[in-house]
């Protein structure tokens, strides 16, 4: 099967192919949320690099995009429809070697459990993606998880921090520190951040019905 022609990627793209090739080869390889917006790109680059199975995981139903690419392939992609919230739809998914889950958390109104969930389904490397508001100068930890800014509050944010911080729910600068160590402090674990702008796909997990969907 063709490989992915990187040089014709964007930047982040890219980048998130060249650490899928040093991941999946070999290993069965989980795609959390990685229907919405790119149509289950990073599963199709994870089969095409070798990954021994490849599985994706989202609240969404397939999108046309995905079936059509699913079908030129030839692919084996298994597709689950679920909610990353539900203990049952992760007993559905089982375990994995590799899992992957890039802009889904922020989502959440649970992301704490969220992560709990994916640590369930990782057996060797979990590559998890987000955003998180910047640190507040003197507060360590202050700003990883802050919803609900109102339009005052944000700006008086941005204005503290010297750049506008976004809009919406979340800031597009991205503080790994006070994140990481959070992590690492409550759920344990190893942790290695990516370089800047790996894998920053859209995702999604949520649906709008109980029974999981499975697509083989």
């Amino acid at each position: 099967m063709r490989g992915p022609r990187t040089s014709l990627l964007c930047g982040s793209a890219a980048r998130a192919v060249w650490r899928i090739r040093e991941l999946a080869p070999g290993r069965s390889f989980l795609d959390v949320g990685g229907m919405f917006h790119v149509a289950g790109d990073v599963s199709f680059w994870a089969e095409e690099a070798g990954a021994t199975s490849v599985s994706l995981f989202d609240g969404m139903d397939p999108s046309p995009a995905f079936q059509a690419k699913h079908a030129e392939r030839g692919s084996a992609v298994h597709y689950q429809q679920a909610d990353l919230h539900d203990p049952e739809d992760m007993a559905i998914a089982g375990v994995h070697d590799v899992v992957w889950c890039t802009g889904v958390i922020y989502h959440s109104p649970s992301p704490f459990q969220q992560l709990l969930h994916l640590r369930e389904l990782t057996r060797e490397r979990l590559v998890l993606g987000t955003h998180v508001i910047p640190e507040i100068p003197g507060i360590e930890g202050g700003c990883v998880f802050y919803a609900g800014r109102s339009a005052a509050s944000e700006a008086a944010f941005a204005h503290a921090h010297g750049f506008r911080a976004g809009g919406g729910h979340h800031a597009e600068r991205a503080s790994w520190d006070a994140a990481l160590r959070g992590l690492r402090d409550r759920g344990g674990g190893s942790l290695q951040p990516l370089p800047d702008g790996c894998g920053r796909t859209a995702g999604r997990a949520a649906r709008s019905h109980s029974a999981a969907r499975v697509l083989a």
